[in-house]
């Protein structure tokens, strides 16, 4: 048990630096937990860490969750340290050969929240009519952006995931994956490729894509009524339909 809780910390630390020691214990906790739990529910997360309380006796499970809702809405987390120290994490694999053989799957994804009420102010604040891609249907939910990447020797890393929500004024679709895309690129090599499936072939994710400078790829939806108009590499324009 303690090589492994070693491990975890080791896995753990370069994500705690540049937060306050409250949300940095929080932050080793949360990984700490899920990985041991392998859920993100607080109710495993907090069986899986364990605790016990200032008396040596166990803790009650109601006490740590608390805690960790609480730490989770805390103001004083930092996102953009976070993000600073996941970058290097992610270079680490996927900029050997300036990102040669790496390609970066982008795509939509949903979580399921059918009991969530956006309209109360303590509700699911992300929650909003998203597509369930499962089910095939309208349903409440949080919408996701999200960029993996498919290493040379086959492995699998996820790079950037953001919640969003529909509806939101300065905050479309379009906006959150061209936004997401300019940010992940940096960090994947100019040799990488992106790959979209058919809900991004639309001349606004073509023209993010080049306007970023990535190599990219998206599989067409042939519909003979949408004329795509494509420029091909020697400047003649195409239909594909």
């Amino acid at each position: 048990m303690r090589g492994t809780l070693s491990a975890l910390r080791t896995f753990t630390s370069p994500f705690e630096g540049g937060q306050h020691r409250p949300q940095a214990k929080w932050l080793r906790d949360m990984l700490t937990g899920m990985l041991r739990a392998g859920s993100v529910k607080l109710t495993e997360i907090g069986r899986a860490l364990d605790e016990e309380a200032r008396d040596g006796g166990p803790r009650k499970l109601i006490h740590t969750v608390k805690r960790l809702s609480r730490n989770l809405n805390s103001d004083r987390f930092d996102d953009a340290a976070l993000l600073a120290a996941w970058w290097p994490q992610v270079e680490h694999y996927t900029m050997r050969k300036d990102g040669k053989g790496v390609v970066a799957g982008v795509d939509y994804s949903d979580v399921e929240a059918p009991y969530a009420r956006p309209d109360r102010p303590r509700g699911l604040q992300a929650a909003c009519v998203c597509r369930d891609g499962s089910k095939g249907i309208q349903a409440m939910g949080i919408a996701i952006a999200q960029i993996d990447a498919v290493l040379p020797d086959g492995g699998r890393i996820p790079i950037r995931y953001e919640p969003f929500k529909h509806g939101v004024k300065n905050a479309s679709q379009n906006r959150v994956f061209t936004d997401l895309l300019a940010e992940v690129a940096p960090h994947v090599g100019d040799l990488a490729w992106f790959a979209f499936d058919r809900g991004f072939d639309g001349p606004r994710y073509f023209d993010a894509a080049d306007r970023v400078g990535v190599q990219w790829a998206i599989r067409l939806k042939i519909d003979p009524k949408v004329a795509r108009h494509l420029i091909m590499a020697d400047g003649a324009v195409v239909r594909a339909n």
